[in-house]
């Protein structure tokens, strides 16, 4: 760029920034970048503290400024949001970290974008223009949006409507930064977010190289994982027209079908954002734009349909391993396919596998062992040119491939199998060593149909039945199917249930059921087992030997806290509480009446909790979706005490001379009814409701109060009909008075 043509730009930026003094200028830099310390902590924390997502979180936070950039990514590109006014700008004379931020503009559902000039002025800008930017800064998902707080959030402008943005000359688009995926993540999902060096790219433009598609993350989306050679994960985003396979496709787009698994990807180039929902805990991802931002290589082998033969293995044969075995799409000829197994632990043994149908399908065998014996194994294929692939396990998205999360595995029976055989494994892969078994598996029923519904809840729920033989880990099991005589099941009955093993979106279950017997009734159930709710926390991914181990069991924990009532983005029915150590996500699959969805009817007389109301203690039975561990109580038993943080105002007027505790009102009530207080002085306040028995029922206040007079609400919702007492009590006064609840 000439000298001249920089002191213009330079000039009409000047010119542009003192027409509108209100709003004050700010680099993109400055919005964006973090100190190196407080990503390091992020680095460290990754989800495990959500309510510090600010290490990571862009700064001006809610304020209004005005930004110049230069628009490396053009609206009508990026069409994955509302009708695709969306665009990311760089700051200009600057290419290092922090530079770049997404302008997003907020389009309701209702808004016309034929109707404005706003959203038509938009679509005048083109790579290359400097554009000065007058917005809102903010995060998404932000304070009080679904999803909040999470570690991971997106940096964005929300422009203003009037003024808003201004084209005023052309600039240097900056160089796409080469990069390693090691610089987003480590390991392979579930690893490690890298803030310390991934953050300073977000919204950049960057390219990796050396790269393999190793799973599918969405395959309506056309989105995919790559790992690369050092086995560090990034997965795609269909952000661009181009590279999806969603309804937002250009008809034009040369991507029609999802990249096959195994394509070598020599070169990525693309837009380094978040997303938010399920996905979120992947950190990082990788949106390419352009036709050409894709560069196939020479592809690898692929293994596929890895199976055993026979799954339960027992004394009397030999173990056939059998896979297909092709050469990957570029076609470079394989030159060996061999099965590595170890015995105990021991060295790996190495036997060539023999073709046994076609070119394709292969079997390696393992000799016979004896009773007790554990056997893992791994296959692995190289081409002429030294590409290899192994398969370790059944996990998808990359997993698969990696030996540091597991083996596929089994140990030599009897031939009877238990829950602990089946849900137990000793590597981070989550996966049973017998899926695809038929057997017969006993034990106690933990819940039944007066506890959990035939069908969940909505996507990503559990339906009923679960069943448990101890309180040892592994030792618990969801088991569902279609046999009508299921439906006769009682918590307590000793059941035999025949069905297949399958792990169902990474939880392991029985299902397939072709047969049920009652063996006896009336068992004691298995006494929950105590924990903390920290151990099952965003950052314990599928498989984590903290939490898997409990997968279908009964647990408990002491006195929790609800933190949020909107932690899903795609289920507005979960919520999360802590004991202090940690969230977890609460599944509303129970037939219980607390709830966080206002106005909630699926049962009568529901709760609506709020964030801070406590439960003094809850139990039920831990379940595992969309990348996270929950837990789902059965019915209003497995929720301790409530003690709602009640809904509490103060009442102006003069101040009072006296204590007083009114009369509630209405009276009787139904479910709802106020208290009234009044106090001479400030000091700490409690008010507690109890039944005629004198057990404490809810604590509707709990804290330090001026004098004054006070109003609060009481929800007895999930209490039955009979006569309430309430008590205020403070250092200096106590009273008592009666209320009646009709139902």
């Amino acid at each position: 760029m000439s000298i001249f043509k920089k002191f213009f730009i330079l000039t009409l930026i000047i010119a542009s920034i003192t027409a509108a003094q209100e709003y004050p200028y700010r680099t993109i830099k400055e919005i964006q970048e973090n100190p190196l310390d407080s990503l390091l902590v992020a680095d460290q924390l990754q989800n495990t503290t959500p309510s510090r997502w600010t290490l990571q979180s862009c700064n001006f936070l809610g304020d209004t400024v005005k930004v110049v950039g230069v628009c490396i990514i053009p609206p009508k590109v990026m069409n994955y949001t509302t009708f695709g006014y969306n665009f990311v700008i760089a700051d200009t004379n600057y290419d290092g970290p922090f530079g770049c931020i997404f302008i997003r503009p907020a389009i309701s559902s209702t808004t016309n974008p034929g109707d404005t000039a706003f959203y038509q002025g938009i679509l005048n800008i083109e790579k290359g223009d400097i554009v000065e930017v007058v917005g809102r800064v903010w995060d998404f998902p932000g304070p009080g949006e679904s999803g909040y707080p999470t570690m991971n959030s997106m940096s964005q402008i929300v422009p203003l409507k009037d003024p808003n943005f201004t084209i005023i000359g052309k600039g240097d688009i900056p160089p796409i930064h080469a990069m390693s995926t090691s610089d987003f993540y480590e390991g392979i999902y579930v690893g490690k977010i890298k803030f310390s060096t991934g953050e300073p790219y977000e919204s950049g433009y960057v390219e990796l190289t050396n790269l393999t598609v190793v799973g599918t993350l969405n395959q309506t989306n056309g989105t995919v994982h790559l790992v690369d050679d050092y086995g560090n994960q990034i997965s795609t985003y269909d952000a661009s027209k181009w590279w999806t396979l969603r309804g937002h496709r250009d008809p034009n787009s040369p991507y029609k079908s999802i990249l096959p698994i195994y394509t070598r990807i020599d070169t990525i180039r693309g837009w380094i954002t978040t997303v938010s929902g399920g996905e979120n805990p992947r950190g990082y991802r990788i949106a390419p734009i352009e036709t050409t931002d894709v560069v196939v290589g020479i592809s690898r082998p692929s293994i596929t349909t890895v199976r055993r033969y026979p799954v339960i293995v027992m004394t009397d044969s030999s173990t056939k391993i059998e896979a297909v075995i092709k050469p990957g799409p570029s076609g470079v000829k394989i030159i060996n396919r061999f099965l590595h197994y170890s015995i105990n632990d021991g060295p790996f043994n190495i036997d060539t596998m023999k073709a046994i149908s076609g070119d394709t399908s292969y079997q390696g065998i393992i000799p016979i062992q004896s009773i007790g014996t554990t056997v893992k194994y791994f296959l692995k294929a190289t081409d002429s040119l030294g590409n290899s692939t192994i398969s370790a396990n059944g996990s998808g998205g990359g997993l698969g491939s990696d030996t540091s999360k597991g083996f596929y595995f089994f140990k030599v029976t009897d031939g009877n199998l238990t829950i602990h055989d089946v849900q137990y494994t000793p590597y981070t892969n989550g996966r049973s060593a017998y899926v695809g078994a038929v057997t017969t598996i006993r034990g106690i029923v933990t819940a039944d149909t007066n506890d959990i519904g035939l069908n969940a809840l909505n996507t990503g729920g559990t339906p009923v039945w679960y069943m448990q033989t101890g309180n040892e880990p592994a030792n618990g099991i969801w088991f569902n199917g279609t046999l009508d005589t299921l439906k006769s099941l009682q918590k307590g009955d000793s059941v035999a249930i025949t069905g297949s093993v399958q792990e169902n979106y990474d939880v392991t279950r029985i299902g397939n059921i072709t047969g049920m017997e009652i063996l006896t009734t009336g068992n004691t159930i298995p006494e929950p087992v105590k924990l903390l709710t920290g151990q099952f926390g965003p950052s314990a991914g599928n498989g984590n030997l903290n939490a898997e181990p409990w997968e279908g069991m009964l647990i408990e924990f002491d006195t929790v806290t609800v933190t949020n009532v909107w932690p899903t983005y795609a289920d507005v029915t979960e919520y999360t509480v802590s004991d202090g150590s940690g969230e977890i996500i609460i599944r509303r699959d129970g037939k219980n009446t607390f709830s966080n969805v206002p106005n909630d009817t699926i049962y009568p007389g529901t709760t609506i909790i709020k964030v801070g109301d406590k439960f003094v203690g809850l139990k039920g039975i831990i379940f595992y979706s969309f990348n996270r561990y929950k837990i789902c109580p059965r019915t209003n038993s497995d929720f301790g005490t409530y003690i709602s943080v009640g809904v509490s105002e103060e009442i102006s007027g003069q101040l009072p001379l006296a204590y007083q505790l009114a009369n509630n009102y209405p009276n009787p009530f139904n479910p709802k009814t106020v208290i009234e207080y009044s106090l001479p002085q400030t000091e700490m306040v409690t008010i507690k409701v109890f039944n005629v028995l004198g057990q404490e029922v809810a604590k509707l206040k709990n804290e330090v109060q001026r004098a004054g007079r006070y109003r609060v609400s009481f929800d007895a919702s999930h209490l039955a009909t009979g006569l309430y007492f309430y008590r205020l009590q403070t250092p200096n006064f106590v009273q008592v008075k009666k209320m009646i609840l009709v139902k």
